[in-house]
C-alpha cells in the first residue's frame, strides 16, 4: 500500500469518526468503498493516461466537503476549496516534454 493511499485511508477514517460523529460502522464501510473503488480504478489505469485513478480520493473530498458544508457552522466551504484545487493546471510543458501531438 503506498504512503498516500494510506494517507487518504487514515484521512476517511478520522474525518469521518471525529469531524462528522458517524459510528465505527458507518466509517469502515467509507473506507472499504474507497478501497474497492481505488482497486477498481487501478484496473482501467491505462484509460485516460491514468486520470481515473485519482477519481476516488477526488470524489472522497467532494463528498466530504459537501458533508462538511451541510453539518458544520466553521469553516463550511474548506474541502471544497481543496476539492476545487486538486487538478494543478499546467500552461506549459516541462522542459524536455515532447507535447501534445495531434494529428491533423
Amino acid at each position: 500500500m503506498s504512503r498516500f493511499l494510506l494517507f487518504i485511508v487514515w484521512y476517511i477514517w478520522l474525518y469521518t469518526r471525529i469531524i462528522l460523529d458517524v459510528n465505527p460502522p458507518i466509517a469502515i464501510a467509507t473506507v472499504v468503498v474507497f478501497l474497492a473503488a481505488t482497486v477498481l480504478a487501478l484496473r482501467y489505469s491505462s484509460v485516460l493516461h491514468g486520470a481515473l485513478v485519482y477519481m476516488p480520493g477526488l470524489l472522497v473530498v467532494l463528498v466530504l466537503g459537501v458533508a462538511h458544508a451541510r453539518e458544520q457552522p466553521v469553516e463550511r466551504f474548506t474541502l471544497l476549496v481543496a476539492a476545487s484545487l486538486w487538478r494543478r493546471r499546467r500552461t506549459s510543458n516541462p522542459p524536455g516534454h515532447p507535447g501534445l501531438r495531434v494529428a491533423c
